[in-house]
């Protein structure tokens, strides 16, 4: 379940053997991108388990209002411009188009006086700042996890909403789908988002069902090292696969012998209960899960912690990005407003959040709670709960029917109400 994201400045590698080793990132060399770029296929990947990344450090940074995660994931977003620049090098895609642009907005929205210290941003981290205190009233309001197999997840989608700084995580999304689209991987670019939720996600548990599923898709694409993948499984208690895919003991049947029952519980081997059908936290096997698809191009894995700061030519290279966007993202008019979310958060016309849907009802002007008036609504059945991600999210067309028919829900043969407070 994701927490903090810093290893202390460790590095850690793992390698042919299964064996992690680590050492202090003061004294390593900066990891060399370009050996990624080598392979589309790998290269595209990678760009997606980043993307799940930052969104992942953003999205907590944002909830919890702690600058250092949204600086961390500044980080990510920095060796993401790395990976494409050598990408480009190795003329996989080319910068100074599309593809440019999109990573250039992502870059202003991550860089130091961007979307974090915007209007925007500011009255976001307050309202959620209210939400957190109000979560006590309205247990409701909790994020709904059976949404998706974890969250927040990356979904790579033109129609995507995101229900936390929406600008920049949109720009993210944006950027790696026309990098998915030049590389013709938008799929490989997925799974990357979905190996990355192993280990970058809020939800406390994954289904095993998942993970092997997602495991067996990177497989079917060639991009995983069965040594590696069972080194994986072996930590964390999954059945290990032979190359059909196949759990190995099915293929190799060896007598095992009989497990010790204890009194109070289920078989634990290893520290794992093998019948067990969710997996918790997956933080400490960050590499592991990464070696599954770098072994297979015999790399090594990237470090967890960020080492953009150790490429002298990286300032130079979001210059010339951010240059190339940074007149589409100031003539940007969501990002022009004083005191609503609804342009910096809203992604899709029509699509508002609690607080700006009370505005547009004109609850602002009646002295009230606008979340509280909100809330009663709901309850009332005067407008429909749908949510995304975990929020509610309320539609124009509704909010017009409220407006035109009052705040109570309508039955058969009833009058309309009057429009109240």
């Amino acid at each position: 379940m994701l927490s903090a994201y810093h290893s202390g400045g460790t590095d850690v590698t793992v390698g042919k053997d299964g064996a992690q080793e680590t050492e202090r990132s003061m004294n390593y060399e900066p990891y060399d991108y370009s050996s990624i770029a080598q392979h589309p296929k790998l290269l595209t990947f990678y760009g997606g388990w980043l993307g799940q990344k930052i969104y992942a450090l953003a999205y907590l940074a944002v909830l919890k209002d702690q600058h250092e995660l949204w600086i961390t994931a500044a980080g990510e977003v920095d060796r993401l411009v790395l990976v494409l620049h050598e990408a480009e090098k190795a003329k996989h895609l080319g910068l100074s188009g599309d593809v440019g642009l999109a990573l250039g907005e992502v870059v202003g929205r991550f860089t130091d006086g961007g979307w974090w210290t915007s209007a925007g941003g500011t009255v976001e981290r307050a309202a959620h700042r209210e939400q957190r205190r109000e979560l006590d009233e309205f247990p409701d309001y909790e994020p709904d996890t059976g949404q998706a197999p974890f969250q927040p997840q990356l979904v790579l989608e033109h129609d995507a909403v995101y229900p936390v700084a929406a600008p920049a995580i949109s720009a993210l999304d944006t950027a790696l789908l026309k990098v998915g689209g030049a590389m013709n991987a938008l799929d490989v670019s997925r799974l990357g988002v979905l190996l990355s939720g192993f280990c970058y996600r809020t939800t406390p548990r994954l289904d095993v069902g998942f993970v092997n599923s997602v495991l067996n898709d990177l497989a079917s694409h060639d991009l995983t090292d069965l040594e590696a993948e069972n080194e994986f499984r072996r930590a964390v208690g999954l059945s290990e696969v032979a190359q059909d895919r196949r759990p190995l003991s099915i293929t190799h049947p060896t007598p095992m012998p009989a497990p010790s029952l204890p009194s109070d519980g289920p078989a634990v081997i290893g520290g794992h209960d093998p019948f067990a059908r969710h997996l918790g936290s997956l933080e400490d096997h960050n590499a592991l899960i990464l070696a599954c698809v770098f072994r297979r191009f015999d790399l090594a894995v990237p470090s967890s912690d960020s080492d953009s700061h150790l490429h002298a030519e990286l300032a130079s290279m979001k210059k010339a990005l951010h240059a190339v966007s940074s007149q589409a993202v100031i003539g940007n008019p969501s990002e022009n407003g004083t005191a609503q979310i609804a342009s910096d958060v809203a992604t899709e016309p029509g699509h508002f959040w609690v607080e700006d849907t009370a505005k547009y009802l004109g609850a602002d002007r009646l002295g009230v709670n606008l979340r509280k008036y909100m809330y009663r609504l709901l309850e009332k059945g005067s407008l429909p709960k749908k949510k995304i991600n975990g929020r509610y999210v309320f539609y124009k067309s509704d909010l017009d029917m409220v407006i035109a028919n009052g705040d109570q829900k309508r039955g058969r043969g009833r009058p309309r109400g009057s429009h109240s407070a």
